[in-house]
Formats: C-alpha cells, sequence, structure tokens
C-alpha cells in the first residue's frame, strides 16, 4: 500500500542539491558542504502513475492541514516518479512534499549505505500506525548530480508502495521544506539529500503523463511569498479573487481544496451550481462543468501580481461518469487550502532562501 503523506516525517529542508553543479555532468558534492557558483539547470524526466490504495487509507497530514477534518478522499492517487541511483543501484522514487528525506520500503531490497546506530520510529501516515526507520549514510544521484553521505531511511515495513500498483515506485523522493522530526534533529550530521546551505532553487513541471524535475537558475513569470516554511510549501495569495493565508502546494494531489465557505464563493463566482458529492473516503463541495471547458482558475500573489490560470481539460475532476470542477471543498480551516498539481503545468520554481514560490517558466 502507498505511503502517500508524512505529518512528522523525518528530514530537514532541502531543495538545493544542484549547489556548485558546474558546466560538466556527473559533478560530485558532498552534502551540506557545497557553495553556490553559476550553474546551468540539470533536468531529470518525471513520469505520472496512477497507484491504487484501500479507501480505509486516510494521508495525517492532509488532515492536519484541515484543521482536523476529514477530507473526501478517492480510491486512487496520481503520483508523479522520478529515477535516483542510491548506493550504485537504480530506483523509481515517487516525489513527496510531505518528507524532505529519502526513504526506501522494505520491498525495495535495498541494503547498501553505512549504518550510522540510529533507528527512528515513525508513527504518523503508516498504514498500520507506526514503522520503523534505520538511518545510514549512501551516495546518491539525480541525473547529472552525485552527493555523498546522503542520510537515507531503511524502512521495516512495505508501507511507501502499493502492492497493487503498476509501478516498481520502492521510495520517497522528499521535497519538503523543513520537519520538525527530521533527521537533521537527531544528529546534525545527518544531512537530506537536497541541504540547506545553499541557495539554489529547483522546479517542477508536471503534466498529464510527463514532467521534469530540474536543479539549476529559474526566472519565472512572478513570484508568490510563502506564508511560513514549515514542513510544507505554504503561500499566501488568491484564487479567482477568494484569498487564502495558507495554500499548501502537493504535488500528489490533482485538485484545489479550499475551505468549504470559500469553495461555495468561488463556483458561484464562476456561475456555477455548488453540491455535496460523495467520493470513496467522504462528501465534498464542487460542481458539474463542461468536460472540455471546465471552470478558470487564476491563482494571483497577495500583491495581485501575475497569474497563473488552470482551465480546459485540466480544471476538471471526472467522478462517476460526471466531470467537475475540480475545486473539493472540505469543513477545514478557513484559509488553509490544498494547491494541487495543476498549477504547476507551466513550471513553479521553489526557492528556500528567497522565501518565495515562482509560478510560469519560459517554454
Amino acid at each position: 500500500m502507498l505511503f502517500i503523506s508524512l505529518s512528522a516525517a523525518i528530514g530537514m529542508v532541502a531543495m538545493t542539491l544542484a549547489l556548485a553543479l558546474p558546466a560538466a555532468a556527473n559533478r560530485d558534492v558532498s552534502a551540506g558542504r557545497a557553495a553556490l557558483r553559476s550553474a546551468p539547470s540539470v533536468s531529470m524526466p518525471v513520469t505520472r502513475r496512477r497507484l491504487s490504495r484501500a479507501s480505509s487509507i486516510t494521508p495525517e497530514l492532509i488532515h492536519a492541514r484541515a484543521g482536523g477534518q476529514p477530507i473526501g478522499w478517492d480510491s486512487g492517487v496520481e503520483v508523479y516518479t522520478t529515477s535516483a541511483t542510491i548506493g550504485g543501484k537504480a530506483y523509481e522514487m515517487i516525489m513527496t512534499f510531505g518528507t524532505p528525506n529519502v526513504i526506501m520500503s522494505k520491498a525495495s531490497g535495498y541494503s547498501t549505505g553505512q549504518r550510522t546506530g540510529k533507528i527512528v520510529t515513525e508513527t504518523f501516515g503508516s498504514i498500520n500506525g507506526s514503522y520503523k526507520v534505520e538511518v545510514v549514510l549512501d551516495t546518491v544521484s539525480l541525473s547529472g548530480v552525485t552527493a555523498k553521505g546522503v542520510a537515507v531511511g531503511k524502512a521495516d515495513s512495505d508501507a511507501l508502495i502499493s502492492s497493487a500498483a503498476r509501478s516498481k515506485s520502492v521510495g520517497l523522493l522528499g521535497l519538503a521544506p523543513e520537519n520538525r522530526d527530521a533527521y537533521f534533529n537527531y544528529n546534525s550530521s545527518f544531512q537530506p539529500l537536497v541541504v540547506a546551505s545553499g541557495p539554489t532553487p529547483f522546479a517542477l513541471t508536471l503534466g498529464d503523463k510527463t514532467g521534469t524535475l530540474q536543479f539549476g537558475q529559474f526566472n519565472p513569470s512572478f513570484w508568490v511569498p510563502l506564508s511560513k516554511l514549515g514542513d510544507t510549501w505554504d503561500l499566501l495569495g488568491s484564487i479567482n479573487g477568494i484569498p487564502f493565508s495558507q495554500g499548501t502546494l502537493d504535488c500528489q494531489e490533482q485538485r484545489l481544496a479550499p475551505d468549504d465557505a470559500s469553495a461555495d464563493k468561488i463556483l458561484r463566482g464562476l456561475g456555477l451550481k455548488p453540491e455535496y458529492i460523495k467520493i470513496s473516503g467522504g462528501t465534498i463541495k464542487t460542481a458539474k462543468v463542461d468536460c472540455q471547458k471546465g471552470a478558470p482558475l487564476t491563482l494571483r500573489g497577495p500583491d495581485g501580481n501575475g497569474s497563473i490560470v488552470v482551465d480546459g481539460p485540466s480544471s476538471v475532476y471526472r467522478h462517476a461518469g460526471q466531470c467537475y470542477s475540480i475545486i473539493q471543498g472540505y469543513l477545514g480551516e478557513k484559509g488553509l487550502w490544498i494547491i494541487g498539481a495543476q498549477f504547476f503545468h507551466k513550471g513553479a520554481v521553489f526557492d528556500i532562501r528567497g522565501k518565495r514560490v515562482g509560478f510560469g517558466l519560459p517554454a
């Protein structure tokens, strides 16, 4: 079964693996010690996959974002995967914003790495309540970038993958900014894959079937500030003129999930008729839309600068033979929203040093 979200996942910051990358590929960097220089971006392919899971699984991280309220959840989940080489062996990894760490499932057969003697018990996000992670140090490579001495978690269960998945994904590639229960917090030498010592941003461009993960320097159309730097990438801004105080970006979500009252305002502002529908795991507020036209959603920063528009088929959620808006309202705290992968279609740049996220990359 797939371990999708970690509310107390183990890792300290990141997002900056391409620190110190010159024009030549296969440059080695030591985790935590790389210095930024002018560098071309390094790209690696990303693939979208649909994994199935039991409807009884409820992601604790999503619940935490919703103020502890249950949120409707479909019977499958769309994820984006990419390849990473760990200890000389290639693995297909699920990218997640729920943790900043590399965590390998028991089913991966991962057995390399230098033991540190540290065992961490993880109690959130697990299917069966908890599992243990052994922290080891290993060499991890993404495309042309190699980092040595990276903290890698070896889980003692298969909670990270779905036994029903048509995928070889066997681990998580964490892209979260920070985390309270981090490897680093247990031992300052336990650096995550992408370290916090340099300011190089990374960018995600996610399409309907494929995408790219890049490390380097970027010039997006506009920037949106983070509301805080914490366990998730949380923005300030608005969608269709309705403001949010914590818009949590999630590359594993294919929806926009505002609080119930905000969902109602956006839907009515589009001339749609809000209604509640049942999906596997709960009830959501949405509205029927034309399957091709959808309903346009425009994200802006808090000062109204720039915009990223999601419309057409990308703004459509298909369920039980009907077409609905990707808006899925839930009974959570006002202003706490989940902003899904549709808003990454034109590229999103994640900049920890500047405490901001950029949208819209040049074609």
